[in-house]
């Protein structure tokens, strides 16, 4: 502001010769002496003394400027606006936009500058009068960046492209970097930054902001940048570190992150619990669990924000799951309860705390556990809480508990035919076969009709298990189509129910003997198969006897009814010769000496009928001697008398 002053009293030219001038003169010294505190007084006198001078213009511009040094811009415009003409002094007119702009009066600014933009007069002003231009448009921008009347940042920038007096260039820099960042000009804004960086001294400011801008573009090569400012003591280190740091978290750059530990002394002192925080979590995602556990457990004792401190419990705890520590995860649970109690990760978490419980075999444990998850009614995984609860009981023999969760379960379910059911439905099924008769049957007439689809195998283990309690509860009725139905579709069960349908249809010989055929050849009731030959020995022998009301497609064409009798009394007689009934056991002898006669090979088990009914049974004489007589034939005819005199 000085210099426009001193062109205007160098081009004066004139001598002082009566007291006005004098005291003109004597101000000029002053302001040449920078005697600024005893200027502004005098000049305000001079002002009154001598109002119509014809120093009294450039006087006012004095105390205008002095109105300027101190700050005081309001009277500085004051003054200005009460000099005639002003517009007419290009110097004293830029002296008066200059206290307007720094009185933020940027509209004014503008409006005046519009005025004159094109005056010849102003011509070699046009630098700094571009410079307040931009500079009210910018910070009308940045106060109401909506209002329509504003300049476009586009039409500033080019305005601010013709600003090349380095008076004035820092500033258009400065502007052209706003703009560019407010135009999310990311090539831009890299530009002026460098700039910038190249032209001022503090040049730490805009190298950070060139780094952070080049992450948009290329966040390997922000990395290299910020990982260059947070190496040196500057007043953007701090920032540096802490930009650095988030960035390589977000590029999951974890090992880059451990290395920063080098440098915790030079992070400020609020983001310290970040970086210990962001630390932790590298530790975790390398799965180097045991060091992220005990960076969690670091982190909780640091002076944290509410959500990091959740964040830290969180980790804390899955860390525990994973190295299988149960006491430190009952503490991280604890915490994450007592202060986050609306914390949806509560749950999830919990529930692996309860398998872990189960994993160590701490099963009252994992069950209180498990039974306090069933509060939450809309925990998604609280189907797979009652499948674990269902499994536990079942572990320890609670059958009834076990039945019960297998029930919520099974009510819930939106689907039943997948893997994770099955073993609900097969332990439903156990525990239900456990109970009375018929409550049991109870419980699998609801499971059939919840109108749910159940797995295919499950389906024949449910009809098998249900014929199977109908038929021992003497409801024939229901059991048997059930047995057909299986009879039909089921490998499994092909043997048993065969079987059972046999006994139900006991009154149809045909149907009786095909099925205990069909039961024996799928080796059911290997327990009841003695059993089993002697009935299908019964049923054959009153077959033999009315043959010829038979089926001609019954039976293999030729076949001996009486024969196939035999042979299940003499399968029967193998497994068991003690169970056989004398009378039995003399058709079979009789039979069986008849058959050895033409197939040697049935004399052992010819033999060995005969001795059974000799040593075990009483007989008449002439019995007895028959059999002896016959036995001894036996031997003969196979040169084996001397082996039967001696026994």
């Amino acid at each position: 502001m000085i210099r426009f002053l001193c062109v205007f009293l160098f081009s004066l030219g004139m001598l002082f010769a009566n007291v006005e001038d004098l005291h003109f003169k004597r101000l000029i010294a002053f302001w040449k002496d920078q005697q600024y505190h005893i200027l502004k007084p005098q000049i305000e006198t001079f002002l009154d003394k001598f109002p119509t001078s014809t120093h009294h213009k450039m006087a006012k511009t004095m105390l205008a400027q002095l109105h300027m040094m101190d700050h005081s811009f309001a009277l500085a415009i004051e003054i200005f606006e009460s000099i005639p003409n002003l517009e007419d002094d290009p110097n004293a007119y830029e002296l008066y936009l200059e206290a307007l702009f720094q009185n933020k009066h940027y509209k004014k600014v503008l409006e005046k500058i519009q005025t004159i933009i094109e005056d010849t007069h102003y011509f070699s002003k046009t630098q700094h009068l571009l410079h307040l231009k931009t500079q009210s448009q910018l910070q009308l921008f940045v106060s109401q960046p909506h209002d329509e009347k504003i300049s476009p940042l586009k039409e500033i920038e080019k305005d601010l492209a013709q600003i090349k007096d380095e008076k004035y260039v820092i500033h258009a820099l400065k502007a052209g970097l706003y703009i560019a960042q407010a135009l999310d000009d990311t090539k831009k804004s890299i530009k002026y930054a460098k700039e910038l960086a190249f032209c001022v001294e503090d040049k730490y400011e805009y190298l950070f902001i060139e780094a952070i801008e080049t992450a948009k573009i290329d966040s390997n090569l922000s990395i290299l940048k910020l990982k260059k400012l947070a190496k040196f003591k500057h007043p953007f280190q701090e920032k540096a570190l802490y930009n650095l740091l988030v960035l390589l978290f977000n590029e999951k750059k974890y090992e880059d992150i451990i290395e920063l530990k080098l440098f915790i002394k030079n992070f400020a002192k609020e983001d310290v619990p970040l970086f210990e925080l962001y630390l932790a979590h590298s530790y975790l995602e390398l799965k180097i669990y045991k060091k992220a556990k005990e960076q969690y457990k670091q982190v909780l004792h640091l002076p944290l924000e509410q959500e990091q401190k959740k964040t830290a419990l969180v980790h804390l705890a899955i860390c525990c799951f994973l190295t299988e520590d149960e006491s430190l995860f009952a503490y991280a649970l604890k915490n994450l309860k007592t202060d986050f109690p609306n914390e949806e990760k509560y749950k999830e978490l919990t529930f692996g705390y309860a398998k872990l419980l189960v994993k160590n075999k701490l099963f009252y444990k994992a069950q209180k556990t498990f039974e306090e998850l069933l509060v939450f009614e809309t925990f998604e995984k609280r189907n797979a809480v009652l499948l674990e609860l269902a499994m536990l009981y079942f572990k320890q023999n609670e059958y009834t508990q076990c039945l019960s969760k297998a029930k919520d379960y099974l009510y819930h379910a939106s689907c039943l035919t997948d893997q994770e059911s099955l073993p609900v439905l097969q332990m439903y099924l156990s525990c239900t076969m456990k109970l009375d008769q018929k409550q049991a049957i109870n419980n699998l007439e609801h499971l059939k009709t919840l109108g749910k689809k159940l797995p295919q195998d499950f389906c024949e283990n449910l009809d098998y298990a249900l014929a199977t309690l109908y038929f021992e509860t003497h409801a024939f009725k229901k059991a048997h189509p059930l047995l057909i139905k299986l009879e039909n579709i089921s490998q499994k069960f092909s043997g048993n129910v065969h079987y059972l349908l046999a006994l139900i249809e006991k009154k149809d010989l045909i149907s009786f003997t095909h099925h205990l055929e069909m039961a024996v050849r799928e080796n059911a009731y290997v327990d009841k198969h003695v059993e089993i030959h002697k009935n299908l020995f019964n049923a054959y022998l009153k077959l033999s006897q009315n043959k010829e009301s038979l089926p001609s497609t019954h039976f293999q064409k030729g076949q001996d009814l009486l024969d196939v009798a035999t042979q299940h009394l003499l399968c029967a007689f193998e497994k068991d010769p003690h169970s056989i009934k004398k009378d039995n056991l003399l058709f079979l002898a009789d039979f069986l000496y008849k058959k050895t006669k033409t197939h040697p090979d049935l004399l052992s088990k010819t033999q060995h009928v005969f001795t059974i009914l000799l040593k075990e049974h009483s007989l008449e004489n002439a019995l007895e001697f028959d059999l002896k007589d016959k036995l001894c034939k036996l031997y003969k005819w196979q040169n084996k008398i001397n082996q039967y005199i001696e026994s």
